[in-house]
């Protein structure tokens, strides 16, 4: 499970290769030099070390679907704002 410290180192991190990532099609490699970048900005080192690409890759993925979700729910006249505190990232994230 991941904190709220660490879900936005993740995406502190993802937003800095956002651009490079939305270009490539096979992008495990560069996913593990996001995790290995996540582990460096994780001062609890031994949380750190369980970090590995494949969390990272599941973790983005569970935000990219929750985004998906909360934007859906705004509708096409914006509806409701989102309460979830990542939508604003994600939203620059994702483009």
């Amino acid at each position: 499970r991941w904190t709220t410290a660490e879900t936005l180192v993740l995406l502190d991190v993802w937003n800095e290769h956002a651009v490079t990532l939305r270009k490539l099609k096979r992008n495990a490699e560069l996913i593990k030099e996001m995790a290995h970048i996540i582990r460096g900005r994780i001062p609890d080192q031994h949380r750190a070390a369980l970090i590995d690409w494949k969390k990272v890759r599941t973790k983005m993925e569970l935000l990219q679907k929750r985004f998906t979700e909360e934007r859906a729910g705004k509708g096409t006249t914006g509806g409701k704002p989102s309460t979830w505190p990542f939508f604003d990232t994600m939203a620059a994230i994702m483009g």
